[in-house]
């Protein structure tokens, strides 16, 4: 147990300033993340309005997703235009 703790001392992990700073930073970028993927989830309707499906398949698929997506928002998530 004490090499364990020697290593923890050794690289700053028993260091309770430290490691605050180092989770507030992990939080900030973990937030961050998250901001980016909400970004692309909002933009990804828009995109899709500029594909032109050539199949009835592709028709099928792009208005289950449509339903899908405004259904999670709540009847507010698809773009108007």
């Amino acid at each position: 147990m004490a090499a364990l703790e020697d290593e923890l001392q050794a690289t700053g992990r028993l260091q309770t300033e430290r490691r605050l700073e180092d989770e507030r930073q992990r939080g900030e970028e973990i937030q961050e993340a998250l901001n980016e993927a909400w970004h692309v989830e909002q933009d990804a309707p828009y995109e899709l309005l500029n594909i032109d499906p050539t199949t009835a398949a592709g028709v099928i698929a792009l208005l289950t997703y449509a339903t899908d997506f405004d259904d999670a928002m709540y009847g507010m998530g698809w773009p108007a235009t």
